[in-house]
């Protein structure tokens, strides 16, 4: 009769490797992913030669999972053989979708454990060589403070609301904050503007959680600027904001003036034709006179926000102001 002894604990490898097919992202700084995910744990029961002679192999093997939520509140979950495979020198754990709910993130600390067929048991913490063990962030980026500002620091750079729609007189620097606490930013692109952008974070030492983002309008032309901001997380995540605005750097104009007595007389009208450069129109003020004037803004047009009119006395004084509003800035 032949007896064996192994008297040799497996070994527990400090590592897992996420299953690529289930979409984990895994930059240097940790692994994310949206939805639940397999792991593989590699495990060995070796003699005192690293071989596997005189082992008596693998009998069953434990994981446990401590979840740190958002929210700062912690689980930790078992899984037992039932749920596990030993399949060669892996152990294989699916967790489930489930484990962290719609519009949650969970950082995990996973612990493997391996017993070998004589009852040798072997523990560690599955650890990659980063902070970010294994986020599953079902939580989307943030968008925050949005602002519209001169591009170039005019101090006669002007907003207003017309019709729903955003006017500026001038090229407009357009921001968001943009932040993903959870996964951090994966990549944040930026079009419509002058140019398109796109800032990525993979290759960054470690996670990139914040920033503020900006793009400016063409200062080529007026019009209509349809914006896009995509913010995509480390775990696959995506948001996006969408504003609009309508730049009308042109000034409008002043098209012409008509003048009338009151009255509709006309009897005092045009001075005699020898004398109409030099005293242009007379009237008497019996009735007063109506003056219009006419203007437009015709390309990119905003619109008349309001008309002021002075009229002038022969001695340089103002005999009277009016002015007419049309809108007012929000």
């Amino acid at each position: 009769m032949t007896v064996y002894i192994d008297n040799h604990k497996p070994l527990v490898a400090g590592t897992f490797e996420a299953d690529p097919v289930d979409s984990v992202h895994s930059p240097k700084y940790g692994n994310f992913s949206n939805h639940g995910v397999k792991i593989r744990i590699p495990i060995a029961d070796l003699d005192e030669k690293n071989k596997n002679i005189g082992s008596s192999g693998f009998k069953k093997a434990a994981v446990s999972i401590n979840c740190t939520y958002e929210d700062g509140q912690t689980k930790k979950i078992n899984y037992n053989s039932d749920k596990i495979e030993i399949s060669g020198n892996d152990i294989i754990l699916t967790i489930p979708d489930d484990v962290v709910g719609e519009d949650h993130a969970a950082e995990m600390t996973i612990t493997a454990s391996v017993t070998d067929n004589v009852g040798n048991v072997s523990e560690a913490v599955a650890v990659q060589k980063n902070k970010h063990d294994l986020v599953i962030d079902k939580i989307k980026p943030v968008f925050e403070n949005y602002s519209i500002t001169s591009a170039d620091g005019s101090e006669n750079f002007y907003k207003t609301e017309v019709d729903g729609k955003t006017w500026v007189n001038g090229d407009a620097a357009v921001s968001y904050d943009i932040s993903d606490p959870n996964s951090g930013l994966a990549k944040i692109e930026i079009a419509g503007g002058k140019e398109d952008k796109t800032n990525e974070y993979t290759a960054d030492a470690d996670i990139t959680k914040s920033g503020t983002y900006t793009s400016e309008t063409d200062p080529n032309k007026d019009g209509e600027f349809n914006f896009e901001f995509k913010a995509v997380d480390n775990a696959g995540n995506d948001a996006r904001e969408t504003p609009s605005i309508y730049k009308d750097n042109k000034r409008p104009e002043i098209t012409g003036f008509s003048f009338k007595q009151a009255d509709n007389v006309d009897k005092n009208g045009m001075a005699d034709g020898s004398n109409k450069e030099k005293y242009r129109h007379f009237y008497n003020d019996e009735n007063g006179v109506e003056m219009t004037v006419t203007a437009e803004d015709p390309e990119s047009s905003s619109g008349i926000r309001y008309i002021c009119v002075e009229l002038y006395n022969p001695d340089g004084s103002v005999f009277d102001s009016k002015k007419f509003e049309f809108g007012e800035s929000k």
